[in-house]
This record gives structure tokens, sequence and C-alpha cells, in this order.
């Protein structure tokens, strides 16, 4: 279908007025196609980026109730640059070795919903990534 209209289009393009509306009208829909399929391409991506941001989200508001629970306490969290892979891999690294004890029921819901969504970025991120329509930059990010 889509190379009938390209051929229509084509053969439209020397032609009258109406040819060149109609011409006009094929070229608009081809677009407009084209633009939803790319849409559609990166629907895993930015779902994983969303679910991935709400999962940090949920961790900072964890990490402020903790911090102001805890006037002198354990957990310390200083917040990194969101530009430094190196800055971010420290930060997960000081994550791992916390030792979250005494936490209330609330905090560990919280956790536990942050935990969900980081799954459910990672779901779709492998998702995006194994969309072979998306670019190579799209993928990289996905990764």
């Amino acid at each position: 279908m889509n190379k009938g209209r390209e051929v229509a289009a084509e053969r439209l393009k020397d032609g009258d007025v109406t040819d060149q509306k109609f011409r006009g009208l094929i070229v608009r829909e081809i677009d407009d196609i084209n633009s939803k399929l790319d849409g559609l391409a990166r629907k895993d991506l930015l779902a994983s980026i969303s679910f991935f941001k709400e999962g940090i989200e949920m961790l900072y508001e964890v990490f402020q109730k903790e911090r102001s629970r805890r006037e002198y306490g354990a957990i310390t969290v200083q917040a990194a640059g969101t530009d430094s892979t190196v800055e971010a891999i420290s930060l997960t690294n000081k994550m791992r070795m916390l030792e979250l004890t005494g936490l209330d029921e609330s905090t560990v819901k919280a956790l536990a919903k942050a935990k969900d969504r980081f799954k459910d970025a990672r779901r779709e991120a492998t998702r995006a990534f194994s969309n072979e329509a998306l670019k190579l930059s799209d993928r990289v990010i996905a990764m």
C-alpha cells in the first residue's frame, strides 16, 4: 500500500492543480503514518524512562524521610548530578552498602514500590533494546 501511495504521488508530481492537491494529501498521509510508527517504536523506551524516574523519586522520598527521622542517622545520601555516570555509579554502590534496619512499615512499602518501578523500567527497557526499528541512540539509552 505504501509503494502504491509513493508511485501515485510520483505520477501526480507534474499534474494539474487537482493532482498537486491530491499528491499533497498522499504525502501528508505518508508522513503522518511514519510519525505514528516512530512513536509506536519508542513507546517502550518512553515507558521505561517514566518507570525509572518514578523509582528514583520514590527512593528520594524514602531517603529524605529517613534523613529527617534520624537526625544524625547512618543513612546519608548526597544528591549527585544526574549527568555524570561516575557519580551515578558511586551513588549506586553506596546504596548497595546501606543497611536499612529499623524502618517503619510505610518506608518498607515505599521501598518495595520503588523496587517494582525499577523492575518495570528494566522490562520495558529490554523490550525497547530488542526493537530493531529504534535508532541506535535510543537503543543505547534503553541499555
